[in-house]
């Protein structure tokens, strides 16, 4: 006889796979975003402000792929989701119409500082005269 070795789970692990499943089976739209880039207080506030209509979720991105597989069987659009994970991804789960979610998302961008190794989206201009350097 052959033994099976079976690798444990941690139980936070099931735990949050079984919420991130449930949260996109009761979603209608479901999108994902790169969070990398965005410091934890606008993140907050993103969240603050998005409240009531939606859910942003942040996991391992092992669980967010596992999750996501899971439900595609019983979702139409879910299945090339998961080759958009990469960094720090957040789900983005919501019943509101898409277009009102992502005018939602546009008008709670901010300006934030750059951190080393991030390229600017626009140009950066230093006026002439004495600076705090």
């Amino acid at each position: 006889m052959s033994e099976h070795v079976h690798a444990h789970v941690a139980k936070w692990k099931k735990d949050e796979l079984a919420e991130i499943v449930k949260l996109l089976k009761d979603s209608t739209v479901i999108g994902l975003a790169n969070v990398d880039a965005i410091p934890s207080a606008q993140m907050h506030a993103m969240r603050k402000a998005l409240r009531d209509d939606a859910t942003i979720k942040i996991s391992k991105n092992t669980l967010l792929s596992l999750a996501l597989k899971e439900v595609s069987g019983g979702k139409k659009g879910l299945e090339g989701l998961t080759a958009n994970i990469g960094g720090s991804t957040a789900i983005i789960a919501t019943k509101m119409k898409p277009h009102r979610l992502y005018r939602r998302l546009e008008a709670s961008k901010t300006k934030a500082p750059l951190k080393a190794g991030q390229k600017a989206l626009e140009d950066i201009t230093v006026p002439k005269g004495p600076t705090e350097f």
